[in-house]
């Protein structure tokens, strides 16, 4: 699969209460129908875990973040495909995508939806969150999410080759090493 990685940073609209620098983790990824369009989207769940620079109310927060892949009339939707592309590149697993599938594969394909649903999960982006314009439209709090560690499970993995021992089982989400 070919994927249009062309940046590293990876913006999102929605609301966080305070301005400032946080570190955040994916928790989930759900995909669902809108029943009434017919639209396909993806739901990020995630959590802020500490603040690098702004307000400590934030630590704990849980901020959800829809990403449209398919309109209510049928059409992939670009930006949604580009979002997805962003945010693989931000949790390094952009190459791993592009390895494991192929260039035809939709970004609504179950097997895809599915690896994003295991592989997003646990990791840690750092992201910077403010008012003011976003998308020519003034006053909207926006994100803007950026690399800060690796997937955790990834990490553990290279420790335990390092050491020459088996990693923990917590550590693997899956049995494809990809």
């Amino acid at each position: 699969m070919k994927l249009n990685t062309g940046k590293d940073t990876l913006d999102l609209g929605f609301p966080v209460p305070e301005a400032g620098v946080s570190n955040m983790q994916i928790m989930d990824v759900d995909y669902s129908e809108n029943e009434e369009t017919g639209a396909l989207n993806l739901k990020l769940k995630m959590v802020i875990l500490e603040n690098v620079e702004g307000p400590a109310d934030n630590v704990n927060m849980q901020p959800m973040y829809n990403i449209n892949l398919v309109d209510g009339e049928g059409k992939p939707n670009a930006f949604g495909e580009k979002t997805i592309c962003s945010l693989l590149t931000v949790c390094d697993l952009a190459d791993a995508f592009e390895k494991k599938f192929p260039d035809d594969t939709a970004f609504t394909d179950e097997k895809f939806i599915s690896a994003l649903q295991m592989k997003l999960p646990k990791n840690v982006v750092q992201f910077k969150h403010d008012q003011g314009e976003f998308n020519n439209k003034p006053s909207m709090e926006w994100l803007q999410l950026s690399r800060v560690a690796k997937n955790k499970a990834a990490g553990k993995k290279a420790a335990a080759k390092k050491e020459n021992t088996k990693p923990a089982e917590d550590a693997v989400a899956d049995d494809d090493d990809w």
